[in-house]
């Protein structure tokens, strides 16, 4: 019911199951507007637009109060972005789209782009999303991590171009799966390390060295290995369904890392581990919706209680916005509500205020 005094309707079948009426997590008006609110925290972070669409004519948004909260959420989206600089997020996240023209299993399309989006959302990280393209012509800011989605299409004249860009001191780039139609003496060049190829299907399963927690892969068609012995590389993790051959490893070269994962189902340890190892910072590890930029935190809770927040080096101020509240320094503990959204701008406080942002 919303604050209109309206029910709704949810209806079941009809052929329009899964289309928005039957997202069980958005049980009340409340939980809408936070959703809301979340979403144009998200703009705010990647410079992108919001329209709101009643899919199947249902009444979701005839709610006074949800179009309050979206007319203040979006005043204060026009401040921030007359505010931002752009600025390269620490983690960036490469695909290639003609590369996904080589998969012939749905299975591994779906984990590699749709499974894949909770763990990165979840991450805690700053990240963004840019084409491979835009990666070998030099178009993109640097970036602390780079996670290779799809490197399985790069030609003689790509793998070139990318070696001097990825193998630069200060660099880590977390390759995902294995070489494709790129070859393996490529890839090896690529990643530092020598990948072998066995033509057989396994279903991907990673064990992880450091904790025994096994990883389920979809199962695809060749699968890659590190080539046991390798000077300075690190075994991070084997198949233990392919008699524990290398799996997953790092290798060290003149201030780079480059990591092989043999799995298109990225672990949230795997990504963590990697954006440690590249010096990223995570905002929160506990699992929660985030969206992060050089100036502004969005927070989507599934859980109540203190949330421990670390902010970037160097950060003297910290503003929450929905409990006009300013901390100091870059490390805060925030007592948050469940499934509820919060906005941490931070920077200097001045400049922020000068903005519009802050009392």
């Amino acid at each position: 019911k919303n604050s209109n005094g309206a029910s709704g309707t949810n209806p079941v079948g009809g052929g329009q199951d899964g289309v928005g009426d039957s997202m069980p997590f958005i049980k009340t008006a409340e939980n809408a507007y936070e959703v809301g609110k979340r979403q144009i925290g998200k703009n705010m972070v990647f410079s992108s637009g919001e329209w709101f669409f009643d899919l199947v004519t249902r009444g979701w948004y005839d709610d006074a109060t949800f179009w309050k909260k979206m007319n203040e959420a979006s005043n204060l989206a026009n401040k921030y972005q007359n505010f931002k600089k752009g600025k390269t997020a620490e983690v960036a996240f490469i695909m290639d789209e003609m590369a996904m023209s080589l998969l012939g299993d749905r299975a591994v399309a779906q984990q590699l782009l749709a499974a894949n989006r909770q763990t990165i959302y979840r991450s805690g990280l700053a990240y963004n999303f840019y084409l491979i393209d835009d990666l070998i012509n030099g178009k993109l800011p640097d970036a602390k991590l780079y996670v290779i989605m799809t490197p399985w299409r790069l030609s003689d004249s790509d793998v070139s171009k990318l070696k001097p860009i990825l193998q630069k001191s200060g660099k880590t780039t977390l390759w995902r799966y294995g070489a494709g139609d790129t070859g393996v003496s490529n890839f090896s060049a690529l990643t530092g390390m020598t990948i072998v190829e066995t033509k057989s299907k396994i279903d991907n399963k990673i064990k992880i060295n450091s904790n025994g927690a096994v990883v389920n892969g979809a199962g695809a068609n060749p699968y890659y290995t590190v080539k046991a012995g390798q000077s300075g590389v690190q075994t991070l993790g084997v198949y233990p369904n392919a008699s524990n051959q290398i799996a997953y490893a790092k290798v060290s070269k003149n201030g780079w890392n480059s990591i092989f994962y043999g799995s298109t189902n990225l672990d949230p340890q795997v990504l963590s581990y990697a954006a440690n190892i590249a010096g990223c910072n995570q905002f929160l590890n506990t699992g929660e919706t985030g969206y992060a930029d050089q100036n502004l935190y969005v927070l989507h809770t599934n859980k109540a209680g203190t949330k421990n927040i670390k902010f970037p080096s160097g950060t003297k101020d910290v503003y929450e916005y929905y409990t006009n509240k300013w901390y100091s320094g870059n490390s805060i503990s925030f007592n948050a509500g469940q499934y509820k959204t919060y906005y941490f701008f931070y920077g200097n406080k001045a400049e922020l205020q000068a903005a519009g942002i802050g009392k």
